[in-house]
């Protein structure tokens, strides 16, 4: 994990497999982020935004973790794409932005089931 880096991790009640659908519904909504590659069998999605006022873009790593049949754990951790001698010392609060903005999509997905 490097200087910039932000984390964060959420228990959702719906199965892996459930959590892993409902997530990329919610990517697919988020016009800024780009799924760049997924696997259900391990749980893995990689996410790319775009480049803004504030950053080069980051690199988003989701993980999704079974604790029982009926639960799952999110982790989610955001980087700059670029390292800090190229402008990712500055990220203005983007990676934790774009982790509440995961979490709160998928809240809002759940409400809605």
């Amino acid at each position: 994990m490097g200087l910039l880096d932000y984390s964060s991790e959420i228990n959702i009640n719906l199965k892996k497999k459930e959590c892993f659908s409902l997530i990329l519904v919610v990517l697919k909504r988020l016009i800024d982020f780009k799924l760049e590659s997924s696997s259900e069998s391990t749980g893995y999605i990689v996410v790319k935004t775009k480049i803004s006022l504030f950053s080069w873009g980051e690199n988003i790593r989701i993980q999704l973790t079974e604790i029982n049949p009926k639960q799952t754990r999110i982790k989610i951790m955001s980087s700059p794409k670029t390292g800090i001698l190229f402008g990712g010392a500055l990220d203005m609060g983007k990676n934790r932005n774009n982790i509440d903005t995961i979490i709160n999509e998928i809240s809002k997905e759940i409400k809605t089931k």
